[in-house]
C-alpha cells in the first residue's frame, strides 16, 4: 500500500509523493536517459487518497527516465494519482514496443512524434505567442509550441518535434522573461508528458 507516509521498496514519501527509481536512470548534461523504472507488485497494490506514484525525476532538469512500468499481479485500487508529468527522457527516440497483437502486428509508440510549432511574432511590443506544437495520433507524442520575438530582440528558436520519448507542449517565450534569455531554449524550459504503462495480470 502506498500510504504516503510509509517507505515501500526503499522510496520514502516526500509530501506524499513516491519517486520510483534512481539517478543513474535519468539523463544528465552529458548524457541520455538509461533505463525503464518496473516497479513489480505481487498480489495487490493499493494508492491512497492524495498520494502519487511517479518516476524520478533529473535533479538538473532534465527528464525522468526511459519510461516507467508498474507490474501488479493482482489488484490495482488507485484512489489517489498516477502521474509522469515532467518526467520526458532526455534521450533519442526510438521505437517503443508495448505488446504483440494476435494477428502478428504490434502496437508501439513511433520514434518521432508530432510537428514543432515555428517561431513567430513581427518584432513589436504586440507580438503573440509562437505557433503550438501539432497534437500527437496513434500513440505518436506531441510537438513543441515556437517562441516568440518581442520588442526586436533576439530571435528565438523554433519548437522541437515529440519524440518517443518526450512530448512537448510548449517552450518558454518573451512575453514573461527578457527575450533574450527565453530564447536560449534548452531541453529544462520544456514541460514533458512520459510513457507509462500498468500491466495487471
Amino acid at each position: 500500500m502506498l500510504d504516503g507516509e510509509n517507505e515501500v521498496a526503499g522510496v520514502t514519501p516526500v509530501n506524499k509523493v513516491y519517486e520510483f527509481g534512481s539517478a543513474n536512470d535519468v539523463g544528465t548534461a552529458s548524457g541520455y536517459a538509461k533505463n525503464t523504472v518496473v516497479l513489480k507488485v505481487e498480489g495487490n497494490l493499493t494508492i491512497n487518497e492524495n498520494v502519487t506514484l511517479t518516476s524520478v525525476k533529473s535533479s538538473g532538469g532534465y527528464g525522468g527516465p526511459k519510461g516507467m512500468v508498474v507490474y501488479c499481479t493482482g489488484t490495482l485500487t488507485n484512489n489517489g494519482t498516477i502521474s509522469m508529468t515532467k518526467r520526458g527522457a532526455k534521450s533519442l527516440g526510438e521505437n517503443v514496443f508495448l505488446w504483440k497483437n494476435a494477428n502478428g502486428t504490434y502496437e508501439y509508440i513511433p520514434t518521432t512524434g508530432a510537428a514543432a510549432g515555428v517561431t513567430r511574432g513581427n518584432g513589436g511590443s504586440g507580438a503573440g505567442y509562437g505557433e503550438p506544437g501539432k497534437n500527437g495520433t496513434a500513440r505518436a507524442t506531441g510537438g513543441g509550441g515556437g517562441g516568440t520575438r518581442k520588442n526586436n530582440c533576439c530571435v528565438p528558436s523554433n519548437g522541437a518535434a515529440g519524440t518517443s520519448y518526450s512530448g512537448r507542449k510548449w517552450w518558454w517565450h518573451s512575453r514573461y522573461v527578457d527575450c533574450c534569455l527565453s530564447s536560449r531554449i534548452e531541453w529544462r524550459n520544456r514541460t514533458e508528458e512520459y510513457i507509462f504503462m500498468v500491466i495487471i495480470t
